[in-house]
This record gives structure tokens, C-alpha cells and sequence, in this order.
């Protein structure tokens, strides 16, 4: 089996497709590719976790918002009442 036709049968295997099918969070160890279109078509794309550089990619972006959100918080908080 070629590799196209083995990343397409990952990618339509419903078990590999976690959690509510709207969030669109994707595991297959079979699927090579570390981007891969969301099951939703419309909603665009989403990373493999079960690669490296899907988790790579997911925790980048988790530490990223973390930081976003505490900077804001501590700004709010120097700012204090009017």
C-alpha cells in the first residue's frame, strides 16, 4: 500500500478522530503526516498528535495563549480600581 492511500485510510477511520467530531482533534500512528485537514472540511486544518511534531506544535501554542492570558491578567492587576 502506498503511502497516500495509507494516510487516507487513517484519516477516514472514525476511531482515529478524538473527542466531539466539531473539535476535530486527530491520533493515528498510522498517518505519516504531521497537518492534516480536519474532519469538518470547513474548519481547515489540525496536527497529529501522534507525532512528534504535532505535540510539539499543540504544546507551542497551549504556552503561547498561557502567556497571552497571563500578561493580560497582570496588567490588569497593575492597573487596579479607576
Amino acid at each position: 500500500m502506498d503511502r497516500d492511500a495509507r494516510n487516507l485510510r487513517a484519516w477516514r477511520n472514525r476511531s482515529n478522530w478524538i473527542g466531539p467530531r466539531w473539535l476535530g482533534l486527530y491520533h493515528a500512528k498510522d498517518d505519516d503526516r504531521i497537518w492534516v485537514p480536519k474532519w469538518p472540511k470547513v474548519l481547515g486544518w489540525t496536527v497529529n498528535l501522534a507525532r512528534t511534531g504535532g505535540l510539539a506544535i499543540l504544546a507551542g501554542l497551549s504556552v503561547t495563549v498561557g502567556l497571552i492570558v497571563a500578561a493580560q491578567l497582570v496588567r490588569a492587576l497593575q492597573v487596579g480600581p479607576g
